[in-house]
């Protein structure tokens, strides 16, 4: 039995495979294609776009796997505006993955410095089930940032929790906690969260030694608590 026949994009089709992809804007998928052309997705440089098209089924067009991939490998190429629309692309074909979020987060976060910019994606990865360490993080420092200290120790603790290792979570928790401390009335639960936030400046300076700032909230923290738990160890 013959195989059934898959359809072959061309730039002509552009429009209407756009059409059949639910949201896909058409803006998206011509800029793809466009880059593809100039070599950048893994065409030949000087290779016509309809050519690169032609090597493009429907089905790959409509799948957010490949969307992300395709953002990912524009990101590493420096291509941030290109790979955001990639990331957005994937996140409209399939809602249910945090992965595109996560990425459009990180970019308007890390490459165009834009925290506001970053958290709508961060809390959409995270309401998706995000298991990534440095989006609890930076979501965290978000959350601080704007008063929301419980919800920073909550986003910290989980952050240290996925990566163990992860030196500027374990600094920031001590940090919210130190905050939250200060804002608590009840003399038991300042106490406890001084107690934690130590207990986090101490895993903080575990991990590096020769840095400074949680070796110095750590000392002055204790002395104001009179907790020398860590003493020997700073």
């Amino acid at each position: 039995m013959a195989g059934r026949h898959v359809p072959r994009l061309t730039l002509a089709a552009a429009p209407r495979a756009a059409c059949c992809c639910r949201s896909l804007p058409r803006g998206m998928l011509l800029s793809y294609l466009v880059l593809a052309a100039a070599g950048g997705m893994g065409g030949t440089v000087g290779t016509s776009p309809d050519e690169i098209a032609a090597g493009l089924t429907l089905a790959e067009v409509a799948s957010a796997r490949h969307w992300l991939r395709t953002g990912e490998a524009l990101e590493a190429q420096d291509r941030t505006e290109l790979a955001l629309e990639a990331f957005l692309v994937a996140s409209r074909l399939d809602p249910a993955p945090p992965e595109p979020h996560e990425r459009m987060g990180s970019i308007f976060e890390t490459r165009f410095g834009d925290a506001g910019g970053a958290a709508p994606h961060y809390r959409r990865a995270l309401r998706r089930g995000s298991i990534n360490a440095q989006v609890h993080y930076l979501m965290g420092n978000f959350a601080s940032a704007h008063g929301q200290h419980e919800l920073a120790r909550r986003l910290h603790s989980a952050a240290v929790a996925l990566q163990p290792s992860y030196f500027e979570a374990h600094n920031n928790l001590g940090t919210a906690l130190i905050s939250l401390a200060n804002a608590a009335s009840e003399p038991r639960a300042v106490r406890d969260y001084f107690r934690s936030a130590l207990d986090a400046l101490a895993a903080a300076i575990a991990l590096q030694p020769a840095h400074d700032v949680p070796l110095r909230t750590a000392m002055t923290l204790a002395h104001k608590t009179s907790d020398f738990r860590y003493w020997q160890k700073f």
